[in-house]
């Protein structure tokens, strides 16, 4: 179902001609994945067929294309999207991420860092990189970021994307997700309630993207839910959006 209701939110959000990204087609734990692509791919012009592997199959990446934008009734749509700041008190730069990491968000910071070297997710990243390119993306939303590999591969390698990147991180959010799992035990590690948790890991992921990794607007943070989010694109105002986690 959340699946459902992101791409309920989102799918007036590309260009004509963007797409929906998704992540987990067909793998693991999360079959619902894939039936709601299907369904989403079934009331598109090419159909089902027009799902399409984003690189190696076995990966789980896959694309629909988006005709013209439709006019939704759910969602009162601003004119441009939004920049969401992190919460104060934290003192930020021009582009609104933090100039400073201490304390907990520097320990948090070093968790990230640490799991975002490990992932196994690494395995797709350059992929997901080279079809953006090869469709000269130039704004793109990534819904759910967890360590930031993704989104820091993106920026690196997409010449001039500006990245939007949506997640509430919150720990605990679903007891079948292995990443929910370990935002607990994280936010245990450091003696912080959930609110805490997500405020600062929220400050030391933008401090690391826009502020040390020199990504400055470039990168931009809406630290809140899927649903909470979609309101601040105008359609049609993207190239694409990557959903990847449940984060409505």
């Amino acid at each position: 179902e959340g699946v459902r209701d992101d791409i309920e939110a989102w799918r007036v959000k590309p260009i004509a001609g963007g797409v929906l990204m998704f992540n987990d087609y067909g793998n693991g734990p999360f079959p619902g994945v894939k039936k709601a692509v299907q369904e989403l791919a079934a009331s598109t012009p090419e159909g089902t067929d027009g799902i399409t592997p984003i690189g190696m199959p076995r990966h789980g990446n896959v694309y629909v294309t988006i005709g013209p934008s439709q006019p939704s009734n759910s969602f009162a749509l601003a004119s441009a999207p939004v920049p969401a700041p992190v919460p104060a008190p934290v003192a930020t730069g021009a582009c609104g991420h933090p100039t400073e990491c201490t304390g907990p968000c520097a320990g948090l910071l070093k968790v990230i860092l640490d799991n975002r070297k490990r992932s196994t997710w690494n395995v797709y990243y350059d992929e997901v990189a080279d079809f953006l390119t090869s469709r000269g993306a130039r704004r793109v939303v990534e819904i759910g970021t967890a360590w930031g590999g993704l989104a820091k591969r993106l920026l690196d390698k997409v010449p001039g994307l500006e990245l939007h990147v949506v997640d509430p991180f919150l720990s605990g959010y679903d007891k079948k997700d292995l990443q929910s799992h370990i935002y607990e035990n994280i936010q245990k590690q450091f003696n912080l309630d959930g609110e805490a948790f997500s405020k600062v890991y929220a400050q030391a992921m933008a401090y690391d993207q826009g502020t040390t990794n020199g990504f400055g607007c470039r990168y931009v943070l809406h630290h809140k839910l899927s649903l909470e989010a979609a309101p601040e694109f105008s359609e049609g105002s993207v190239d694409g959006v990557f959903i990847d986690g449940l984060h409505t």
